[in-house]
């Protein structure tokens, strides 16, 4: 059956068709019809893949135009050939040659010179078509008579190069044999008698360039042709195997060389390489170089053996680029289709090239056909967007519409938010408001930070018109578990989900969604929904620390800072000592409220016994433990801490045993410095060892008239009890000194100057008169000490007053003779 092979408008190209023609189809005859309707046509008949006859339509055979009318005959001998042939109904240049009319050396030369012009119709040819073979010989008469050429290249070679046709010839078989230098080739390079033409060939030589790549670029490439030709025959050059110019072609492809690699496969394919694939690599590149005949012929042969062997996925490959070259191909359109509904791959973009192509071709419902079936596998906006596009063009609006969704879809899916809301918009102004549709705006405006429409989004999809919940498939639950994983997802929604939970009894599940709603809460500062919702998730979670943390801290910015604490310490009772969240539970109580004992019972436990936080917690604690009424038992070797706890337990006694615990405080403070005060020098020192309350020599300011007074008063007080306490029952104990604060008593300090004033008394005049009175006590006449210049010197401030004015605890020493000293006044007392 005859067949019409196009061939593209590239010079060359047609002769490197018919090459191709008469190697891979039977003989016959050949007809080149080009697309110009002006342009001249021509027959070739070919035979084993040599040039047998040719002939022109319209015009003289060959030997008539060689022999007769372009021959050496005279005009006379030329009419009587013609007259000749005419009598005998036979042609009178095939007379002329039969008869040697004309000499055989001349014969020939004439004969080749008219078949080269008449070849160069084909050299030259743009688009044209053959058609053929056809089983009718031309019979011209040179078929056995002329002898054309070994090969059907040999005779295109030799009419481009008789009329320096240089383009005609860069597509032939022999021109795209890639060459390397051998290694003799060498001496070549280092020979001063060797020509430069020479050298440079042999330089280009690399291995990756054919022999028209190499000449091509020559100031004259046909003489640089014969020089490479002369190189190859002497063996300083080599051309490359079949499988190395498959591999050079695909590196040309690599680099997006598709003429390149074009240029290789084709040769490869003429050496022999026996590729399966290699035709559909020729008939791709052949596309992407504009030979779209060919390519489309090269591709369905593949698309035919890959049937043959069930290679799905390359046979809908090869169906689908026959599709893009021509859409109006049936054949090839449906077993595309098919291919494609039964295997959609995974590349989306051979699939929107099909559809784009089928959508200009005018076959939208083909593409409609197309992008339906394969649009719910292959997620891809540009394959739903051609599918909108095609089901608009075939009048199909509720395809059209899915078409969008999906588009939308797919956008969402890669992240393209912008596009994506402006399809679902258009959707849900098309009133298909469902509830998936309201959730993937609501996603979209919290991708926005519109909360606020995020809210209206919500309601819209949760609600009916009429304030009903709406029935949700599983797609629009789906989707509220994906809104729910964002920061910022609606507290409406949260609250859904939790009601959800509970409508379904399933307590771990609300439990999660309630925590998260009361956030949700908060962040829309609505703390009162958020304190109800933590309130239910308490419930539902006792057990979890961390729920009830969270909730403190709730409940402390609600400005319930009691309730906040009731939490805390309930949480505090229900935990073991190690748990790991006991801490931060204790640090949160203790900064609502440092009088809980059990927060103060768990500091203890946690911090170091030798560290002034672990001090000070173990005081606080004794001292609510003293408040609350609770026995306390201090021994002088419990330290400091310990005395003031049993002084202020003493001070609180109400008991019957008052008395005698007030009297047990005195004796034992008789003997040990005041607990107060070596407190804070032993804390001072940790953190100034150079202070002035631990110097011994040093001076304490003078106190101001107005605290002085309270001083006295308040020494005078203790005083007065301390000689209620230590006198005999006859004498009056308003004149007894106390040992409740030995450190009231001032320090001698002899180097001090008198402060007197005839005005006003001295400062520290009451404390100076209780000494005076215990002296009396004592029975000592002898007068204070005199300063230097016989004045007595005024007593210093009141430590108590001044802290600074505090003795060091290095100057223990002198608080025990202070001691010492209300020890033996105490004595003549007694005694009296």
């Amino acid at each position: 059956m005859p067949q019409m092979v196009r061939s593209a408008g590239i010079p060359g190209d047609a002769a490197r068709t018919l090459l191709d023609l008469a190697s891979g189809l039977p003989d016959g005859t050949w007809h080149l019809q080009p697309d110009d309707p002006e342009a001249p046509d021509i027959r070739i008949q070919l035979e084993a893949g040599r040039l047998v006859d040719l002939d022109r339509p319209g015009q003289p055979s060959v030997l008539h135009r060689a022999l007769i009318l372009d021959g050496p005959l005279r005009p006379r001998e030329r009419d009587r050939w013609i007259k000749r042939g005419a009598d005998l109904g036979t042609c009178p240049g095939l007379l002329c040659l039969e008869e040697q009319g004309v000499e055989a050396s001349v014969a020939g030369e004439q004969i080749g010179k008219i078949i080269d012009e008449d070849l160069v119709l084909v050299l030259g040819a743009g688009d044209a078509t053959w058609s053929g073979p056809s089983m009718e010989p031309i019979l011209s008469g040179l078929h056995g008579r002329v002898d054309l050429g070994d090969s059907l290249e040999e005779v295109l070679f030799r009419s481009a190069s008789r009329h320096r046709l240089w383009e005609g010839i860069t597509d032939l078989p022999m021109m795209r044999d890639v060459v390397a230098a051998t290694p003799s080739a060498m001496s070549i390079i280092s020979d001063p008698q060797v020509g430069a033409e020479e050298k440079v060939i042999i330089e280009m030589a690399d291995g990756h360039k054919d022999i028209a790549e190499i000449v091509g670029g020559r100031p004259d490439p046909w003489r640089a042709l014969d020089r490479l030709m002369g190189l190859l025959e002497e063996g300083y050059l080599e051309t490359q195997s079949a499988m190395e110019l498959f591999r050079n072609g695909e590196s040309a492809l690599a680099q997006e060389q598709p003429a390149t690699a074009l240029r290789r496969w084709r040769r490869a394919e003429e050496l022999g390489l026996d590729d399966f694939d290699l035709g559909a690599r020729i008939g791709e590149a052949c596309a992407a170089t504009g030979r779209s005949s060919e390519a489309a012929r090269r591709l369905r042969a593949h698309a035919l053996r890959c049937s043959e062997q069930v290679r799905i996925e390359a046979a809908r490959d090869a169906w689908t680029g026959v599709v893009l070259l021509d859409p109006t191909d049936v054949e090839a359109r449906q077993r595309a289709l098919t291919l494609w509904v039964r295997n959609p791959g995974d590349d989306p973009k051979p699939a929107a090239r099909l559809a784009q192509a089928l959508i200009d071709g005018g076959f939208a419902e083909s593409a409609c056909q197309l992008l339906d079936s394969i649009g719910a596998h292959l997620p891809d906006p540009q394959l739903h967007s051609l599918h909108e596009q095609a089901a608009q063009a075939s009048g199909d609006p509720e395809a059209a519409q899915r078409a969008r969704w999906r588009q939308a879809e797919a956008l969402r899916a890669t992240g393209q938010w912008s596009d994506a809301t402006e399809l679902y918009q258009q959707l849900a102004a098309e009133n298909d408001q469902t509830s998936l549709l309201m959730l993937r705006l609501v996603e979209s405006a919290l991708q926005r930070s519109a909360s606020d429409m995020a809210e209206e989004y919500t309601e819209k999809a949760l609600r009916n018109e009429s304030g009903t919940l709406r029935p949700l498939d599983p797609a629009s639950r789906e989707a509220i578990s994906v809104i729910l994983e964002h920061e910022d997802a609606p507290a409406t929604l949260h609250c859904w989900n939790a009601d959800d939970a509970r409508s379904q009894q399933q307590p771990q599940r609300e439990a999660e969604a309630r925590r998260h709603q009361w956030q949700a809460h908060c962040n829309e500062s609505n703390i009162d929904a958020a304190r109800e919702a933590a309130r239910r998730c308490h419930e539902l979670s006792p057990g979890v620390p961390e729920v009830a943390l969270e909730r403190s801290k709730l409940e402390e910015r609600a400005g319930q800072p009691a309730v906040a604490a009731l939490i805390l310490e309930t949480l505090l009772h229900q935990l073991p000592a190690d748990h790991p969240a006991v801490p931060a539970a204790v640090q949160s109580l203790l900064a609502l409220d440092r009088t809980r004992k059990v927060a103060l019972q768990h500091s203890l436990q946690l911090s170091d016994p030798d560290s002034i936080h672990h001090q000070a917690t173990q005081l606080a604690l004794g001292l609510i433990q003293v408040v609350e009424g609770e026995s306390f038992t201090a021994s002088p070797e419990a330290g400091a801490q310990a005395m003031v706890l049993a002084i202020i337990s003493a001070l609180l006694e109400t008991g019957p045993g008052r008395e005698d615990a007030l009297t047990t405080i005195a004796d034992q403070l008789l003997r040990h410095p005041d607990p107060l005060v070596h407190l804070l020098c032993a804390t001072v020192a940790k953190h100034q060892p150079d202070h002035p309350l631990l110097q011994r020599a040093a001076q304490p300011p003078v106190a101001s008239a107005r605290p002085a007074a309270v001083v006295r008063s308040s020494i005078g007080t203790i005083t007065d009890k301390l000689r209620g306490v230590q006198t005999s029952p006859g004498e009056s104990t308003a004149s007894v000194p106390t040992a409740a604060d030995p450190t009231a008593l001032p320090q001698e300090q002899p180097q001090s100057p008198p402060q007197q004033s005839p005005a006003s008394p001295p400062p520290n005049q009451g404390i100076q008169a209780s000494l005076d009175r215990l002296r009396s006590l004592r029975g000592d006449p002898s007068p204070p000490p005199k300063s230097p210049q016989g004045e007595t010197p005024e007593p210093d401030p009141d430590p108590v007053a001044t802290p600074a004015a505090l003795p060091p605890p290095v100057a223990t020493g002198s608080l025990q003779s202070v001691a010492s000293k209300l020890g033996s006044l105490r004595g003549p007392s007694n005694e009296s």
